[in-house]
């Protein structure tokens, strides 16, 4: 049963909700900060492949890192993030590779080929990847664990649209082979059909 919140947010409290600090040096379009599990300090990257990490509070920079692109094809940018529950690790997924990075210093510390939407599970256990396929990366190092194919013919374009962790294991997707959402590769595409399914992690 889940608990309910303490001590609840009452209207009084929430009319006291304001802005304490405008973050205006994050570059070109902000994208997806991510807290560590603490409540500590947060990451955020931007479209030009900036990484700022911040104290919470004093809002003071840490760190800060610059996303490399991969070829002269590919944009330096960063397109999600996300913590480990365990608060070890920073998963960033660039342009077209997913790479985990120390939380002290936003240094790589492993890279890998896939790139999509992104979610820890297990506690930190491992990563899932998701784009045209869903891949489970173990930590912490980075290994290919599982590559669960969604389109199972040449006729099916499924690719994740969103994409959810537990700690006990499972994965939950949304699916998508057309309509205007934007899918873990960056793409859209025309109208079609949506389906959700629900992956487990021994």
């Amino acid at each position: 049963t889940p608990q309910p919140l303490s001590p609840p947010l009452s209207p009084e409290r929430a009319s006291k909700i304001q802005i304490v600090r405008e973050l205006s040096d994050h570059g070109y379009c902000p994208q997806r900060p991510a807290f560590s599990p603490d409540g500590t300090r947060v990451v955020v990257g931007d479209l030009h492949g900036r990484l700022v990490l911040r104290e919470v509070g004093t809002w003071k920079t840490i760190a800060r890192a610059q996303v490399m692109p991969l070829n002269q094809y590919q944009k330096a940018q960063v397109k999600r993030l996300a913590w480990s529950p365990c608060g070890r690790w920073i998963a960033v997924c660039e342009a077209a590779q997913t790479t985990l990075r120390s939380p002290d210093t936003l240094e790589i510390v492993k890279a890998a080929p896939w790139g999509g939407l992104i979610a820890f599970g297990g506690g930190g256990e491992w990563l899932a990847v998701g784009g045209w396929d869903l891949s489970i990366l173990r930590m912490p190092d980075f290994e290919l664990m599982r590559t669960y194919k969604l389109n199972r013919d040449q006729w099916e374009y499924f690719s994740i649209t969103n994409l959810s962790a537990d700690p006990g294991g499972n994965v939950l997707i949304a699916e998508d082979d057309g309509g205007s959402s934007e899918n873990g590769m960056g793409c859209s595409t025309g109208q079609g059909e949506s389906k959700a399914s629900v992956f487990r992690v021994p």
